[in-house]
């Protein structure tokens, strides 16, 4: 087996005549001659590593918060005998912005369920305040 050096040694001379090593003819043989080389991003990727992931907007986030109401019985439980709504307006309440608005209101109104919703989506309570001013009907705080 070749020792590393006697390998870059060779290495450098084949690649001499082609500019991969640009100062293997004047350095070889010592560690110096090795090029240097910095890997550089493409703008594209840079740029894109650097851009916040879009928010989701307020209606996307309510309709999450009515996914999480009715997947567990106790919390759709809850709501249902809070708001005096029945089973069968949930799906009307899913295309309607105000009664969206109105499902994050309630959550809003509740900190304990604010707060579990929010760990859930993995974000701060305080997107859940911004999303419900994205829909029409929010009271003004």
């Amino acid at each position: 087996m070749m020792s590393p050096r006697i390998c870059g040694e060779d290495l450098r001379e084949s690649h001499a005549h082609n500019g991969a090593f640009p100062d293997a003819a004047v350095r070889k043989g010592s560690a110096a001659g090795w090029a240097v080389f910095r890997p550089t991003r493409s703008p594209a990727i840079a740029s894109s590593m650097l851009e916040k992931p879009a928010r989701p907007d307020g209606e996307t986030i309510a309709l999450q918060a009515l996914v999480f109401l009715v997947e567990d019985e106790e919390r759709l439980s809850r709501f249902l005998g809070l708001t005096g709504m029945e089973m069968t307006a949930l799906r009307g309440l899913a295309t309607d912005k105000a009664g969206l608005g109105a499902v994050l209101d309630y959550l809003l109104n509740w900190e304990p369920l604010l707060l579990e919703f929010a760990a859930s989506l993995d974000l701060p309570p305080e997107a859940i305040l911004r999303a419900r001013r994205d829909l029409p009907g929010a009271p003004s705080w």
